[in-house]
């Protein structure tokens, strides 16, 4: 029976040296409240190799878990559509809309939908809303 768990990362990427900070109880509150769902050091490692993305405020994050559900409930209409439960609304409009709906979540997450890690950025931000 092998090793269980994800394939050891190379020597290159190992982590081995440590950096210690010191925080005020107020910088470290502010810091926690920054982080959301990441570990402090991950948070840190991230900021200080500036790779963090941008900061969404609360405002967006609230709509975009609203819109998930319009978006749910398009697809449903769609699937109703194409399988004859409901009229009255050609399918591909109905799917243009979910897109459309899909990009305004995409939007509120300054998520672009031309990069290349749009699906990682979406999951992450999915990861963070929860």
């Amino acid at each position: 029976m092998g090793k269980r768990g994800p394939a050891p990362k190379p020597e290159s990427e190992h982590r081995n040296t440590r950096v210690s900070v010191y925080f005020s109880d107020d910088e470290l509150a502010s810091l926690d409240r920054r982080r959301g769902g990441r570990s402090r050091g991950q948070w840190l490692r991230e900021a200080g190799l500036c790779e963090l993305p941008a900061l969404v405020p609360e405002l967006n994050r609230e709509a975009w878990a609203d819109l998930s559900r319009v978006v749910g409930l398009l697809k449903r209409y769609v699937i109703a559509i194409e399988v004859g439960n409901a009229h009255g609304m050609p399918p591909e409009i109905v799917s243009d809309l979910r897109d459309q709906v899909q990009q305004l979540r995409n939007d509120l997450l300054g998520i672009n939908p031309f990069d290349d890690d749009v699906d990682d950025a979406a999951e992450s931000a999915e990861n963070e809303v929860w």
